[in-house]
């Protein structure tokens, strides 16, 4: 589970207070949708740069009509391998009252290396895709880092999805694709 949030506001009589913040966003938005979000009225929200985003070529004209269904391993395996993450065990607070605290996962040194190189060789493309998309994109430059420290941590998860990911640190690997990845997508 996630921490407790609280935001209160002079307009609001009522302040908001939710006790473990958990949430899980997936959209699949038409790409003019991304281009309007990203507008100059909403640049420097930050939002658009928290989330992954991906404008694929069109494929209208090259579709199958009629597409095979995943074979059914595959099906159970996901299946599977999704109850054990949302399974793994939570930890308690040092109070050790009803209340927890979210799983740190630690990146090796490598893993580190790996990210302040990607930083580094990400910089100067930062200036570019701000200029080229503007608007929300520019969010998404600046935090494309954070990004991919999380996005390493989705796959040390997914990696080891049935051993106890908790207590493993995030290598080298895994985060030389995780840059791959997020330097691709720019």
């Amino acid at each position: 589970g996630g921490g407790p949030y609280r935001n209160s506001r002079a307009s609001r009589e009522v302040d908001i207070f939710i006790k473990n913040v958990v949430i899980t966003i997936c959209l699949s938005p038409q790409p003019d949708l991304l281009v309007k979000l990203g507008s100059a009225e909403n640049q420097g929200r930050g939002l658009l740069g928290r989330f992954f985003l991906s404008l694929p070529r069109s494929t209208v004209g090259e579709r199958e009509i009629r597409t095979r269904a995943p074979r059914h391993d595959i099906i159970s395996s996901y299946h599977n391998s999704i109850q054990v993450i949302c399974k793994a065990p939570t930890r308690r607070t040092d109070d050790n009252k009803d209340r927890h605290r979210p799983w740190v996962i630690p990146f090796s040194h490598g893993a580190a290396s790996v990210f302040e190189s990607m930083e580094r060789r990400m910089e100067p493309k930062r200036h570019h895709l701000t200029g080229q998309y503007g608007g929300g994109f520019r969010d998404w430059a600046a935090k494309s880092g954070g990004n991919a420290a999380k996005l390493a941590g989705l796959l040390h998860i997914a990696g080891d999805a049935h051993g106890k990911w908790w207590l493993s640190q995030v290598h080298e690997q895994t985060a030389e694709l995780a840059a791959l990845i997020i330097e691709k997508w720019a």
